[in-house]
């Protein structure tokens, strides 16, 4: 259990100790688990620990970190009165041999164990890289979908038609479909809890950094279509100026 509360911190997870048992058995517990930080009895964002508390103050803590645009998950269920946190989390864990049955019912994962740890690293690891192959998804539909909605508007307002007709785009967005799904079932060799920025509740799944490619690669792509649909005459591309109109869209494509 040490090893994966380890592994959590370094990958810039907060970890959070709410216990009913007093000061002196959660630092114990605390020490065990590799948690050093000050005990409270507050329930307020920066406390990594809190002592001689119930229920009732988990639920409060949870809600006050989820109001705060934070993705909580909960991991108890030692006793009923734990059922209201499973439910309230974003993601309700307990364990089996440590829990009830009613509790396990409403939790979104079930460890075998408490050794079983080590099995949320693997868990995160699967759902960071799923999360990334998501967004390398949708960068990939956004550029040629933008790309060929800005060529099918300057070609048509510059000669009055476009060589992209809706069969072509229809077939491009069929193989890029097809293209995303394989990023989407392809697993990588190697996993990874990467230590980044933690995301945030309300947060776009398209980040900044997306942004950026997405512009850069959707003016790149038009500037060269149009420049070479538009200009092929300057060009002086050999073989394709003497194309007929329909085998120059093809090629064009």
């Amino acid at each position: 259990m040490k090893s994966a509360v380890k592994a959590l911190k370094n990958a810039g997870r907060n970890i959070k100790l709410v216990s009913k048992d007093k000061q002196s058995t959660l630092r114990a517990m605390a020490g065990e688990l590799g948690i050093s930080c000050p005990v409270s009895t507050e329930t307020e964002h920066p406390v990594s620990m809190v002592r001689s508390s119930n229920p009732e103050d988990k639920l409060l803590m949870l809600k006050s970190l989820k109001q705060k645009d934070n993705v909580v998950a909960f991991i108890g269920g030692w006793t009923m009165r734990d059922a209201p946190v499973l439910q309230e989390a974003d993601v309700g864990i307990t364990i089996k041999t440590w829990s009830t049955e009613v509790t396990r019912e409403i939790s979104d994962i079930v460890l075998t164990s408490g050794s079983s740890f080590s099995s949320l690293i693997t868990i995160l690891e699967s759902s960071d890289q799923e999360y990334r192959k998501i967004q390398k998804f949708i960068q990939i539909q956004i550029i040629s979908n933008m790309s060929a909605l800005l060529i099918t508007a300057v070609e048509t307002v510059r000669l009055g038609e476009s060589s992209l007709t809706i069969f072509y785009v229809l077939y491009l967005n069929l193989v890029l479909a097809f293209l995303g799904g394989l990023i989407l079932v392809v697993n990588p060799q190697h996993k990874e809890l990467r230590s980044n920025r933690i995301g945030k509740r309300k947060e776009s799944i398209i980040t900044k950094l997306m942004r950026i490619k997405i512009l850069l690669q959707v003016s790149y792509q038009v500037i060269i279509f149009l420049v070479f649909h538009l200009d092929r005459e300057a060009l002086h591309v050999p073989g394709v100026n003497s194309m007929n109109q329909d085998c120059q869209k093809s090629h064009d494509f």
